[in-house]
């Protein structure tokens, strides 16, 4: 339960944070700057859930942050296949 609650918090926390969609003023790609930042908050998210539950902070890091790729590659990949059936 500690690791579960841990981890929705972590998620909460990292959520919350403004990204380049929501700054008017982004000077950069926000596509690639989003994607940027959000496999960085994957690997913090991970590293610090390493710490409670007692692993290798660097491990759990690039575990989240290589599954957490891996499942938002396949999230974009479907709604591209999504948006070209409904004509979006």
């Amino acid at each position: 339960m500690r690791h579960a609650v841990a981890t929705f918090l972590a998620f909460v926390v990292a959520g919350t944070v403004p990204g380049p969609y929501i700054l008017r003023a982004w000077p950069m790609n926000r596509f690639a700057s989003a994607v940027a930042l959000t496999l960085m908050a994957m690997f913090v998210v991970g590293a610090s859930r390493g710490l409670i539950a007692k692993v290798r902070w660097w491990k759990a890091g690039l575990e989240m942050l290589g599954l957490g790729a891996v499942v938002a590659a396949l999230a974009y990949a479907s709604g591209r296949i999504v948006a070209g059936l409904v004509g979006g």
